[in-house]
């Protein structure tokens, strides 16, 4: 096999780690086995160099601190003011760069670093070519642009964030990724400026990915959320606590599909959202008002999957705790949506309700006929609750009655808040239920009957007085004796009976 002819060295250096592959194959040769690229630790961290006995020439491939290479400073990049690198390159720049760019696919290793030189000094004009080339098919064209657009566009992006520094109410139209979307989110003002700029400050990675590679943001947002949550339930490296910053970092760029799962997979980020840094961050300040902005089209995206049910329940919380009337259009969305988690359909339900009020019983109304279980709850008979049973009760509730006057025998107290209790035995009570709603409703009775007692048992068992007794027995009244010692009358004398005679003592 060809692969054979490849032997690898390690050489460890104490100055840099190098990697040196020494082959009897040519570059081209070995670009057709990326495993053994792979296990050459071919990341662009560390130089690897290929060796041809063949013609005895050295390739570098992929060198982040090569000597020979200059790393990119303010003197090879534009500098802070000079719009001139900002705008795109004439037909002749382009030429030139696409002539450079091809050379760094060149067998001779002088050549390649000549255009690697040259391309830093032309910088942000070279920027569209160089994000095309990352995953040419020429491995060493795209390792070296790889290496050459992170330098070319930090220094890019820090030459645009100086010009919106610069631009105090932000007239100007400015190239900040995000920074369009973040506008038309939460608006163009000094408290909204101020908290884009500390976005930007803490943040600057996240700005950078979604640039340069979007598809990498994913990841990189999952690492810095599970970050967050290890640093509150499992520190063990020192991490620092998530502040609401980060929470608004979270908000900002998890507004994808993508994200919502990724952090979805996050088990206790949901608890993450009980801490009180999350909790407090939306009050009645314009910090609160602007977080609050951010938070709401996270929020839509998280409840747009079933998946989401341990991130969904905390933010129900939230949005009933503080009466976040903002996401009554995404309740609405949950609670037609029949594809969503059936508990997150009923709480929503219930939270709907709640901040909307009248309003929302059309929307309620038109789940009459939605016969999706939610769950059986036995209260000493099996109660199965389904999403019209939550409807119906929530519209009574909603019109000032009492909803066991209605039908609903296991329901804790007037309110939709505990949805599970209210279910019905079976159909039958079920329909007997929205039956009598509608006859209420169409005028057809003045007053709700209440449901029948239930019949007294003849022979109750607790709570019933006692028997009385044919024969009561009373306290027996003291027996007359014979011969009482107090208060009894005088003895009658015997009739001709001696009286005693006191016989005096003798001294």
């Amino acid at each position: 096999m060809r692969l054979q002819k490849y032997v690898l060295v390690l050489v460890i250096g104490t100055i840099s780690h190098t990697a040196f592959a020494y082959s009897m194959g040519t570059l081209k040769d070995l670009a057709k086995f990326p495993s053994l690229l792979k296990a050459m630790n071919y990341s662009y961290r560390s130089p690897v160099i290929f060796h041809d006995f063949r013609s005895t020439k050295h390739f570098l491939v992929a060198k982040l601190d090569d000597s020979n290479t200059p790393i990119p400073t303010d003197s090879n990049l534009s500098k802070s003011g000079d719009s001139s690198q900002t705008k795109p390159p004439n037909k002749e720049e382009e030429t030139k760069i696409d002539q450079l760019i091809d050379q760094l696919g060149s067998p001779k290793y002088r050549k390649r670093e000549e255009a690697f030189k040259s391309l830093i000094k032309i910088g942000l004009p070279a920027k569209s070519a160089l994000l095309k080339l990352q995953k040419d098919s020429n491995l060493e064209i795209a390792s070296r642009c790889k290496r050459l657009l992170p330098a070319i566009l930090s220094k890019d992006l820090q030459i645009r964030i100086d010009a919106l520094l610069s631009d105090k109410e932000w007239k100007n139209k400015h190239d900040i990724p995000g920074l369009d979307r973040y506008i038309k989110i939460v608006g163009n003002t000094p408290e909204s400026r101020a908290m884009f700029i500390e976005l930007l400050n803490t943040h600057r990675k996240l700005f950078e990915i979604s640039e340069l590679n979007p598809k990498d943001l994913t990841d990189t947002y999952a690492e810095r959320a599970t970050e967050m949550t290890q640093s509150v339930f499992n520190n063990r490296g020192g991490l620092k606590q998530p502040t609401e910053n980060d929470f608004r970092a979270l908000f900002f760029f998890g507004q994808n599909e993508e994200c919502a799962k990724a952090i979805a997979s996050i088990q206790l980020f949901g608890n993450l959202m009980y801490q009180p840094v999350f909790q407090n961050m939306f009050d009645n300040s314009t910090k609160g008002k602007i977080s609050l902005k951010l938070f709401i089209p996270w929020m839509e995206f998280n409840m747009s999957s079933n998946e989401q049910a341990n991130i969904i329940q905390p933010c129900m919380n939230l949005i009933q705790n503080r009466k976040i009337k903002e996401a009554s259009p995404i309740l609405e969305k949950v609670v037609k949506n029949n594809k969503q988690n059936q508990f997150v359909r009923a709480q929503a339900i219930s939270a709907l309700s709640q901040l909307e009020g009248k309003s929302s019983i059309p929307v309620l109304e038109s789940l009459y006929s939605e016969k999706t279980v939610i769950q059986s709850v036995n209260f000493g008979k099996m109660s199965t609750v389904q999403i019209n049973d939550v409807a119906l009760a929530a519209v009574i509730h909603l019109n000032g009655k009492n909803v066991k006057d209605f039908g609903f025998e296991f329901a804790q107290g007037n309110n939709t808040a505990q949805y599970y209790t209210l279910g019905f035995e079976n159909d039958e009570k079920r329909n007997a239920a929205f039956k009598k709603w509608k006859t209420y409703k169409d005028g057809g009775m003045k007053e709700i009957p209440k449901d029948p007692a239930p019949k007294k048992d003849s022979n109750p068992k607790k709570d019933q007085a006692p028997k009385k007794d044919s024969n009561p027995k009373k306290d027996p009244a003291p027996k007359s004796d014979s011969n009482p010692k107090k208060d009894s009358p005088p003895k009658k004398k015997m009739e001709g009976a001696p009286s005693p005679k006191l016989v005096p003592l003798k001294k």
